[in-house]
């Protein structure tokens, strides 16, 4: 398939309003550079790049009776690789500069305009060249050995693997095409739809600093963090009691989005909903299964980490309100622009020189937007786009923006090793895409440790925090995931069935730590990644595991492991995931190592935040 916006990110937090709008009009941050992409939207080299693809695209059709041509045809196979390749290559450029335009400020028309005409001509350049992929899934064993072996077709190896191992699942070439562009489509009517209906969620307003201020998504997740307990317990509730009023549509959206599904795992011929996920994230079967079980069989360090947090505050069980509200010893220091530039080179340098020298790649070119403004878009991502990577943010002086700023710059560290790579097999997938920007963030924790010992347990109590949320809330929306999908498919779904389920896995991840009330069975349509990708929150359970398990073989031997990490981090996509990390780390998904490792490191980290 064509490859389109490979980003990565976190969400992150962005509220305006008292002294945040003041701090926003005196701070100058960097605001990034696009030229290295496009000059704006009516650059000529845009209509260039869309018939410069038009002509690759015909040069490809034009080579398929030689592509078909038995014995295989090696020169013929060269070409189309590099046509494909290079296709997929300005397809990202396109892609990825209008996101980034997009973002820039949400509320430019024009430039959504541009990014749904971009989003739609990529849509259909790619459903013309869905023979490619159908083609080399067609290759036999003793033709993909004979290009594994040719000087040029062998670097497109994982590519063939990944094309070929999906044959028995795929269709006829019309049907491919006619998936590929209702799919598309239903995915972008889902972002239209949420964008369009969180602004109109009733939440209605708070007082802040003697002035009401329109509650919105992001600054009710801002202030679950503020210092006033009043404060969190209000706009906890008003969130909860405002997706009670969506119910009966996101309901319905969610049922549509899981029939969708259903009818692609069908149409497929996959046995399961699990075996089609497995195939689709390249995993081993057993993996979420296994995950899943591993999550129940730790679920004391949860328990631990909250029971310890309720009592600093005074109580038996801590409220659903409080899990991210800041302990009474918390007090976070400002920290300005260049000391946050300080920290995450010195965070990098830990693993080395190089990862250092990476990092300020990012500070010395115009590469970040981190400029807080109202009309740019939330959260922060890094985008992996062909020429080198951005990172968008927005900085407002505080520990958790120095945090996102080290995880993404360590997406960005990330992208910049692999960019050798092929661009079919750049991106390493979902799991190792957070190894590096997670490990940034650890790296962060061991700089703040050496430097201030309260901001450090400040930071690691935050960090452990999220890391729940990664882990043990992340893996209990895949469980949920999971059932409804077996409820759909044996008596079908309903807004009381999709409740009443949510809140049942919630209280028991919370039994003995953390008080969930009836109310909280409303928030399950909050979680916008089960309607726009399904089963992809384990993920980030799956990634963050991973890191820390790789954390305890760092402390083991730091300077052995960095250049197994360098390794691993290189290759990007051009291995299987399973087999890349038994090459340079000794253990694969499948074997449980990992798993272990990494809920003994949280553990470990459990012990000393709470001691």
């Amino acid at each position: 398939m064509t490859v389109v916006a490979l980003r990565t990110g976190r969400h992150g937090l962005f509220f305006v309003y008292g002294l945040e709008l003041k701090y926003m009009s005196e701070q100058t941050l960097p605001i990034w550079d696009l030229s290295d992409l496009y000059a704006g939207a009516e650059d000529v080299a845009v209509q260039n790049d869309l018939r410069d693809m038009q002509d690759m695209r015909n040069q490809l059709i034009a080579l398929k009776d030689d592509l078909a041509a038995s014995p295989l045809r090696v020169d013929a196979w060269e070409l189309a690789l590099d046509y494909y390749d290079r296709h997929a290559m300005l397809s990202q450029k396109l892609a990825d500069f209008a996101r980034l335009k997009a973002d820039e400020d949400v509320t430019n028309q024009s430039v959504a305009a541009f990014l749904q005409k971009v989003q739609n001509d990529l849509s259909q350049a790619e459903a013309e060249m869905t023979f490619f992929p159908l083609f080399v899934s067609e290759l036999k064993d003793d033709e993909a050995e004979m290009l594994a072996k040719d000087d040029e077709t062998c670097k497109f190896t994982e590519f063939i693997r990944q094309s070929r191992r999906l044959k028995p699942h795929l269709l006829p070439e019309d049907q491919e095409r006619l998936l590929i562009l209702t799919m598309q489509r239903e995915r972008e009517a889902w972002a239209r739809f949420e964008n369009q209906l969180a602004p109109r969620l009733p939440f209605g307003e708070i007082e802040l600093d003697g002035k009401l201020t329109k509650l919105t998504p992001s600054l009710i997740t801002a202030l679950l963090e503020h210092s006033d307990a009043n404060v969190r317990s209000t706009v906890y509730n008003r969130r909860c009691e405002a997706y009670q009023k969506e119910q009966s549509n996101l309901a319905f959206a969610y049922s549509e989005q899981v029939r969708n599904v259903v009818t692609e795992k069908d149409l497929r011929k996959y046995k399961d909903i699990a075996s089609f996920i497995a195939d689709r994230d390249d995993l081993p079967e057993n993996f979420v299964p296994q995950l899943l079980g591993a999550a129940r069989d730790n679920q004391n360090i949860f328990t631990k980490f909250f029971a310890w947090k309720a009592k600093q505050i005074g109580l038996e069980k801590l409220p659903a309100a409080d899990l991210v509200a800041p302990l009474a010893q918390d007090a976070e220091a400002s920290i300005e622009w260049s000391e946050a530039k300080e920290l995450t080179h010195n965070a990098f340098n830990r693993l080395d020189a190089e990862f250092a020298s990476h990092a300020d790649k990012f500070f010395e070119h115009n590469w970040i937007h981190a400029q807080p403004s109202a009309h740019k878009s939330t959260g922060a991502y890094c985008m992996y786009a062909p020429q080198h990577p951005f990172i968008l943010l927005s900085y407002q002086n505080k520990l958790n923006d120095v945090n996102t700023l080290a995880h993404e710059v360590g997406h960005g560290v990330h992208a910049l090793l692999f960019a050798e790579q092929k661009i079919l097999q750049r991106h390493p997938g979902l799991i190792l895409a957070e190894t590096a920007s997670q490990f940034g963030e650890l790296m962060l924790l061991e700089e703040l440790k050496s430097k201030s010992p309260q901001t450090y347990n400040y930071a690691l109590r935050h960090f452990l925090e999220h890391g729940m949320n990664a882990i043990y809330q992340q893996l209990l929306i895949t469980q949920f995931e999971s059932n409804a999908f077996d409820q759909a498919q044996a008596q079908g779904l309903t807004a009381d069935w999709l409740s009443g389920e949510w809140l049942k896995l919630k209280q028991e991840l919370g039994q003995n730590s953390v008080d969930y009330p009836d109310m909280e069975k409303w928030t399950w349509a909050r979680i916008s990644h089960i309607f726009f990708h399904p089963f992809y929150c384990y993920s980030y359970a799956a990634s963050l595991l991973l890191v820390l398990a790789l954390a305890k073989k760092f402390s083991d031997d730091p300077q052995a492991f960095a250049g197994k990490f360098k390794s691993l981090l290189s290759a990007g996509g051009s291995m299987k995931a399973d087999d890349l990390l038994r090459k340079t780390m000794g253990f694969g998904l499948d074997d449980g190592a990992y798993l272990e490792m990494g809920f003994e490191q949280l553990e470990t980290m459990v012990d000393e935040a709470t001691k």
